[in-house]
């Protein structure tokens, strides 16, 4: 929800940063809100918030192209019902999300419904890089990044690494591609001096 009020509404909490919403927390106009410039269409998919799907019906969507199909149909009664066809089209997709709007966008275009544009927050295209398994260690590897740019949003960096968070993540990106990735792939058989020369060549993070 946080996500999507700062994202979408007229209004926005006043001040830098992002915490816990409360009652005495001031608000102000959105100046780049799109509320009052467009139509925000939000599309429960099959089976979720208000939409029920027949139980001899699921397996008509409960796939990748099942659903892709049911948000065409969706969007192509909407435009027709409501004379929108000259209207531009944008898709916005958030987390899974965004692997329903990559699959979306080419069934729209192969049906004759033009996008002018797709917008993906949180992306989660590539799932070998959020699913961790046996012979999969890419997700350790990325997610060091985010806990570093995270840490510096809390103030847990130390000092030397805030002054530039450009050259820090940089740094922290290389470590990921080379020293983390080689003791990650050696696993058990990483030897106990090359993990500490690994762990060493981590620039310092949290404070």
């Amino acid at each position: 929800m946080a996500a999507h009020g700062r994202a979408w509404s007229q209004k926005n909490k006043v001040g830098s940063g992002w915490r816990r919403p409360c009652a005495a927390v001031p608000h102000g106009r959105e100046s780049r809100a799109i509320l009052d410039r467009t139509d925000l269409v939000f599309i429960d998919a099959p089976g979720t918030g208000y939409s029920r799907v027949r139980t001899d019906l699921t397996k008509k969507f409960y796939n990748v192209m099942g659903d892709a199909d049911a948000f065409y149909r969706f969007i192509r009664i909407y435009l027709s019902r409501y004379q929108r066809w000259r209207s531009p089209l944008f898709l916005f997709g958030e987390s899974y999300g965004t692997t329903r709007a990559a699959a979306l966008v080419n069934h729209l275009a192969d049906n004759y419904i033009p996008v002018n544009g797709v917008a993906l927050l949180s992306v989660g295209l590539d799932f070998t890089t959020l699913m961790p398994g046996n012979m999969n260690d890419l997700p350790h590897q990325v997610i060091v990044p985010s806990y570093t740019m995270i840490a510096a949003y809390h103030k847990k960096l130390v000092p030397e690494l805030t002054a530039n968070l450009d050259a820090t993540i940089k740094k922290v990106e290389q470590w990921c591609a080379t020293d983390y990735a080689q003791a990650l792939a050696l696993g058990n058989a990483l030897p106990p001096e090359k993990e500490s020369r690994s762990s060493s060549n981590l620039p310092p993070t949290p404070a």
